[in-house]
């Protein structure tokens, strides 16, 4: 049993009189003492990053919006109203979604772009291991053949294309 107004413990409990300094030299020492800790954290470190990029493919988009306008002038159109006005919109609106989306302007991109030899666009079509991936980034292995045949390129092309028409608007929408 404690005596009459005996503390818990013996410590004093005013701090105002430490000070807490940061040794500097001390935290130095002790990362020094564990370096081969810290090298291998880094090791691993270093290797989840290498092994991320070189799994991960790069991903670009971009979009763009493009408007229909009718080029006519007034008074060389025929005078309609309203509705049919709007159906001759939607109309041509229409027609030009399918022309963005065809095959045919896929192709003309793709050789105009030449993008059967660009190792960009190549590079997701191909499905190589890790293994082979990090060799190739060393330089040490070649590529392997990848079929890179303008159907093979337009294909890949037409999966990430999309084309849509805005609302009712006379706005096309295009994102890759």
């Amino acid at each position: 049993m404690m005596g009459d107004g005996q503390a818990l413990d013996d410590a004093p409990h005013d701090t105002s009189n430490r000070t807490r300094d940061l040794d500097v030299w001390a935290i130095a020492a002790i990362v020094w003492r564990r370096r081969a800790l810290v090298f291998i954290c880094m090791l691993i470190t270093v290797g989840l990053a290498v092994a991320f990029l070189l799994t991960t493919p790069p991903q670009y988009s971009s979009q763009a919006s493009i408007i229909i306008e009718n080029t006519q002038s007034a008074f060389a159109r025929p005078a309609r109203n309203g509705q049919d006005q709007f159906l001759s919109d939607q109309a041509a609106v229409l027609s030009q979604v399918e022309v963005l989306s065809s095959r045919d302007l896929a192709n003309a991109v793709v050789e105009k772009l030449d993008l059967e030899n660009s190792a960009d666009f190549i590079r997701p079509l191909s499905r190589e291991s890790l293994l082979t991936r990090a060799l190739l980034a060393l330089g040490i292995s070649i590529r392997p053949g990848i079929d890179t045949t303008p159907a093979k390129v337009v294909d890949a092309l037409g999966e990430n294309l999309v084309v849509f028409q805005r609302g009712t608007s006379r706005v096309i929408a295009v994102e890759y």
